[in-house]
This record gives C-alpha cells, structure tokens and sequence, in this order.
C-alpha cells in the first residue's frame, strides 16, 4: 500500500495493489486409493498405453460421490479432470497424478445479456471474466495467424498459473483456488470455492526402453548413420542435457551462463524461448529493477551480477517442447552447477579508492608543504652560511695585508 504518513487524508493513501495467485492443487485435493490401481499393469511400452489406463481411472473417479455441481446464476461450481502425462515420447519411470479439481466455470459470451442476474454475481463474473481474458480472446479474433498467436499466448499463460486451458470447450474454466475469490461475494454465505477440496490418484508407470539388434547397430555405425541411431536408442525428446562446472571467486562483477544454442535467440518478448530455473525451483526472467543481481538477458544468458556465496547450485536451462510449444520441456538443455570460492583477498570498491585517493592526495599536499618549508628554511641557511663564511674571509684578508705593512724582523735577537 502507498502511504503518505504527513496527511492522512491524501490521495495516495488510497492507492494499494493487491496481488492473487493461483494456489497449488497438490494442498487443495486429497489422495484416495482405488481397487483397481492394484490391478493395473505399470509397465507399458508407449505413452498411450497409459493414456488408456488414465480414461479407466477418470471414470472410476467420476462416480465417487461428494463432489456436486452448485450453479449461481452465470456462475457455476463444478470438477473437471487433469493430470501431468508429457505428450512428447519417452522411456524410462514416470509418475502420474491424475486430479478432479474444482473450477468455476463461466460462459464469455453473456457479458451482455446478464440484465436480470443479481448484481453480486454480475460483480463476481465481471472480475473473472477481465482478469482471465487472455485465455479466452483467440475466441474472438477472426485471421488464422492472429488465432495460432493468442491461442499460444493463452496456453502458456494456462500452463505457468498451473491448470489446461480445456480449449475444446466455449465455456471459461477457472481454478477455484484462485485466492481473488476470498475478496469477492460469498452470495449469502454460499459461494465458497477456495473450500472446495478435489481428489487425486498417482501411479507410477515404467515405459520400456526400446532396445536395438546388435546386428542392427553395428550396420547403423558401419553406415555413419549416427543421427539415426542417436533417435532411436533415446527417443527424439529423451535428451541427455550437459552438465557443466563453473567456479567463481566470491565478489567477481558479473558472469554470464549461456545456454548454447546454434542461432541466435531473442528473450525480449513474452514468448521467450528459453527459460532459467535455480535447483531450487526459482525461475528467472528480465530485468526489471535496477538492483536486480541475477536476471535474464535479451540474449537468453542467465546473468548474475556481484556474486555472493549464496549463489552457489545448479542453474537449468529449459527450451519449449518441439511438439508443443506452449509447454517447457521436461529435461533441460544445459545445467551449470557454479561454485562460489570465497576470496583470500577483497578488492576495494569504488567507494574505497575514492577514500584513498582522498586520503592520498591530503597527505601529499602536508609533505609538499613540508617540503617548501625545508627548502625555504634551507635556503636561509645557505645564505646565513655565505654571509658568514665571506666575513671571516674578508677578516683573513685585511689580516694578511697589515702583516705586509709592517714586516717581522727575524734577524734581531729580540
């Protein structure tokens, strides 16, 4: 909130920004056991075997009684299935969580034929329908290019708030753990949806590993075919990402972790290519303060400015999933694991020069004073020293010349 603490009654006290997210589902649906999971067979050699499996299990979760559809004018409350199954092909363990997760659903085309609905459920569904209405303006477009664009946009956005689009349907679907609705209506005490708990089943498949002849190998690596054999022992989106070490010394200005594509890329727009994440699970994107360290640059680099200790750990670099962009894809590109030294010894800042210089730059003019009244005091010395080395011989001298005047005479006996 914006405050101004002299004048109570200013205008910026009534300036505030209020921030909602989306609430994990993991916290929000609560796990149940089903018979039939222990009668399933896990191991499978091709991912729509499991897709099969999953259509087995969303109807066994659809006739578990308790989760009702309530309707509230344009408003309804109802349960719609996801789950995490990748579309691209792998191989290999893979665990699946198939959720029925409540969202509120609302029709965007009625905006403008709600005349008789009551005025907190027009308030609730204006709310909605403006904060969410990048998900559904491809809707509402006519040119092909400019569907495929918003419809990009609006799944990449869908993915990051953490549910599907569900694009197939007219209608908008919105989680109900979107925090925003704890500052709406409740419509007489009824419309909770942040309450609303869903239900969950995980199983942990394994998919077979397709395996080659060796005749068939030895002939692929006799014909050079090493593309060829590269996709079919680990699968076109089976990746192995490289993993490099970096070490740094604790203070160092700024060091810049490349992803290492072959062309240039572009982070500047908002469907950027490549995506930056911290082992930790924090992601990184552009800089958008002036004293923001670490940050994502137009070039796609992951930079860190004045490294600290704490910067140490593994930093990913994730690109789309060729098969479907709006999604990251599951294994990243590259890895760097940096490693923070702290130094033996600190370089002075800016500010410390400064000091120095200062510093410095005092204690030289007090020697150059010193100094000029050395020479001075030096000077007065030299010349008192000639005054009085020219007195005593111009002493000698007259002395000599009165011997001269009157000679000594040495022959007499006296």
């Amino acid at each position: 909130m914006c405050r101004n603490e002299n004048d109570t009654t200013h205008v910026a006290n009534y300036i505030y920004t209020h921030v909602d997210t989306v609430w994990s589902s993991e916290s929000l649906n609560d796990e149940i056991k089903l018979p039939a999971i222990s009668k399933m067979n896990t191991i499978v050699e091709k991912v729509e075997e499991i897709r099969a499996s999953q259509k087995e299990l969303k109807e066994d979760l659809a006739n578990i009684g308790g989760l009702v559809t309530e309707t509230y004018g344009p408003l309804v409350l109802t349960y719609r299935f996801q789950d995490n199954l990748p579309t691209s092909t792998l191989c290999g363990p893979i665990r699946v969580r198939l959720d029925r997760t409540c969202f509120v659903r609302i029709n965007p085309d009625i905006q403008s034929q709600m005349f008789h609905e009551d005025e907190e459920e027009k308030f609730i569904y204006a709310m909605i329908r403006h904060a969410f209405d990048s998900l559904t303006s491809w809707r509402f477009v006519v040119m092909p290019s400019e569907i495929q664009a918003k419809m990009r946009v609006a799944r990449l956005q869908a993915y990051e708030l953490g549910f599907p689009l569900f694009e197939n349907d007219t209608d908008m679907y919105i989680p109900c753990r979107f925090s925003l609705f704890q500052q709406l209506f409740s419509l007489q005490g009824k419309f909770y949806p942040l309450k609303k708990r869903g239900i969950h089943v995980t199983i942990d498949y394994h998919i077979k590993c397709q395996e080659l002849d060796p005749m068939e190998l030895i002939s692929m690596s006799l014909e050079r075919d090493i593309g060829k054999m590269k996709t079919m022992l680990l699968g076109v989106d089976d990746t192995r990402y490289m993993k490099l070490e970096t070490v740094i010394m604790e203070s160092t200005e700024e060091i810049r972790l490349s992803c290492r594509f072959s062309r240039s890329v572009d982070c500047t727009s908002n469907m950027k290519p490549v995506l930056w994440r911290s082992d930790a699970g924090q992601a990184f994107a552009r800089r958008t303060a002036l004293d923001e360290r670490i940050y994502v640059s137009g070039s796609c680099d992951l930079v860190i400015r004045s490294v600290v200790l704490n910067d140490s750990g593994v930093y990913k670099c994730f690109i789309r999933d060729p098969h479907n962009p709006a999604k990251w894809h599951r294994a990243p590109k590259l890895a760097y694991r940096v490693k923070v030294e702290r130094t033996n010894y600190k370089l002075p800042q800016k500010n410390d020069i400064m000091i120095g210089l200062t510093i410095l730059i005092g204690w030289s003019i007090c020697v150059l004073v010193l100094w000029t009244i050395l020479l001075i005091f030096n000077q007065q010395v030299h010349s008192t020293a000639l005054s009085v080395a020219k007195a005593r011989q111009n002493r000698r001298n007259e002395t000599a010349g009165i011997e001269l005047d009157f000679p000594i005479d040495t022959e007499s006996p006296i």
